[in-house]
């Protein structure tokens, strides 16, 4: 028994020392004006949010106009936490998360949420359909 818990708790601290030594410390780059200083951990997770944005406006093959849609309904989406990012700040203090990955974040689904906004436009100002001033379109412009 004592071996056991030896062992395990051997085992988590070699982990977990690895991890942070090979995944989270060392940076890609070195501090870039327009992405900051980035680890292997954080380009790791901007890549599966950014691809997972990518994947819902792409998948399945979809005509211009439900792209143009799917780009409108992630814009929206992402604008969600952006919003609430300065009130959850202290959900990431208490979540052990920095005021630095915080921020981070932040910019990167305020980026994530301007590029699918430009999409959007650009699909439905190329559209050859014409405009219809119907309620719904109305409270998108205004958006």
């Amino acid at each position: 028994m004592l071996f056991r818990s030896l062992v395990k708790c051997t085992w988590l601290r070699t982990s977990h020392l690895f991890i942070l030594k090979n995944l989270v410390y060392p940076h890609l780059f070195k501090r870039l004006l327009f992405m900051g200083a980035i680890t292997r951990f954080k380009a790791i997770i901007i890549t599966l949010y950014l691809s997972g944005n990518i994947l819902y406006i792409v998948i399945p093959k979809a005509t211009r106009t439900e792209i143009s849609t799917r780009a409108a309904i992630m814009s929206a989406i992402n604008l969600i936490p952006l919003l609430c990012g300065p009130r959850l700040t202290l959900a990431s203090e208490m979540l052990g998360i920095s005021l630095r990955t915080h921020f981070g974040i932040h910019k990167w689904i305020g980026r994530a949420a301007i590029a699918e906004a430009l999409l959007h436009i650009v699909i439905s100002a190329i559209s050859e359909q014409p405009f219809a001033w119907t309620a719904m379109n109305i409270s998108g412009v205004i958006v």
